[in-house]
């Protein structure tokens, strides 16, 4: 999170419902279901300590890892099929 440039967290523009509902999902991909939930975690953890006020930006950045993980697992295993 030190790595990141903005001073501040982008406005959230969801509601508390939406929010609620995006977090529930997070926590139940990666927290639950996921092979690497111990590392999410952590990471979770380390944000509510240290970067309390960021925790929304870290939930995304999160998701995004994910997402790019899956990605790049998807791009290994069609590479091993040629």
């Amino acid at each position: 999170m030190k790595r990141t440039t903005q001073d501040s967290s982008e406005p959230n523009r969801f509601g508390i419902f939406s929010g609620t509902a995006a977090f529930i999902r997070i926590a139940l991909k990666l927290g639950v279901l996921d092979r690497k939930r111990k590392e999410f975690w952590r990471y979770l953890a380390h944000i509510l300590v240290e970067n309390r006020h960021r925790l929304v930006e870290g939930l995304r950045l999160a998701a995004m890892g994910y997402h790019f993980r899956k990605l790049n697992d998807d791009m290994a295993n069609v590479n091993q099929g040629t």
